[in-house]
């Protein structure tokens, strides 16, 4: 009976190891961009030519979307080019995003792939003569990912007046936050100058290594079974040797 015993509980030992390897350990990378608060100030370059500083802007288009791919197949996409909110979630509750024209958030939270998303809204605008316009907008970051894992969120301020290379400012991060102003500046020289500015939020997260597995519950199973097979073996010499 006492051997039996020992067999039972040595069993026992070896299934409830089995049973907290049921699967492997699940990995996760997360990513936020926001845009807010845009701005802009205006700078009289001829305060003498009687024309007052002026600035006209009204929307031109906004976009945003959204890409979760397993290698290189695409899983799960959400979009839309107009003023609004798209979101995605995989039916296993594993990825997920949001998107809107001024911000995107991510999540991903699986063995293997990648979530990218991005969202853009440029304005037309009109400026005065001989005047600088200095476009501004708040930026905030954050990004967290595991050892296996790769994070990432960024914040773009693009500014250019028709015909003329622009300007641009911008901030990223692959770990933790960062708030930041993003300004860029135009200046529109002896007419009235035409061109536009455009804010963009990015996010992207990849869990492309799966983590360590755990032990097989089969391999597990066998070295437990090994191991009362010793006992048992060394029990039966004890016993002849007695």
């Amino acid at each position: 009976m006492r051997v039996n015993s020992s067999i039972t509980a040595v069993l026992l030992v070896v299934l409830a190891m089995c049973g907290m390897a049921s699967g492997p350990a699940r990995a996760e990378a997360t990513a936020n961009a926001a845009l807010a608060d845009f701005h802009y100030r205006l700078v009289d370059l001829a305060p003498d030519d009687g024309i007052a500083p002026s600035l006209n802007l009204t929307s031109y288009y906004a976009y945003a979307f959204g890409t979760l791919y397993n290698q290189d197949t695409i899983t799960g996409y959400a979009g839309l080019n107009t003023f609004g909110t798209a979101n995605y979630d995989t039916a296993d509750g594993f990825g997920h995003f949001n998107v809107q024209y001024d911000s995107t958030s991510l999540s991903l939270d699986t063995l293997i792939g990648t979530v990218s998303a991005q969202s853009a809204h440029t304005l037309f605008f009109t400026l005065s003569p001989h005047t600088e316009v200095i476009f501004g907008i708040d930026a905030s970051l954050s990004a967290s990912a595991g050892p296996d894992e790769v994070a990432g969120a960024s914040g773009d301020l693009f500014s250019a007046i028709f015909g003329t290379p622009g300007s641009e400012d911008m901030v990223s991060i692959d770990t933790g936050t960062r708030h930041a102003t993003l300004s860029v500046s135009t200046i529109s020289g002896a007419d009235v100058a035409q061109g536009t500015v455009t804010f963009l939020a990015g996010t992207t997260a990849n869990v492309y290594a799966p983590p360590v597995p755990e032990p097989a519950p089969a391999a597990m199973l066998a070295g437990g079974l090994a191991l009362v097979a010793g006992w048992a073996r060394r029990r039966r010499k004890i016993c002849l040797t007695t």
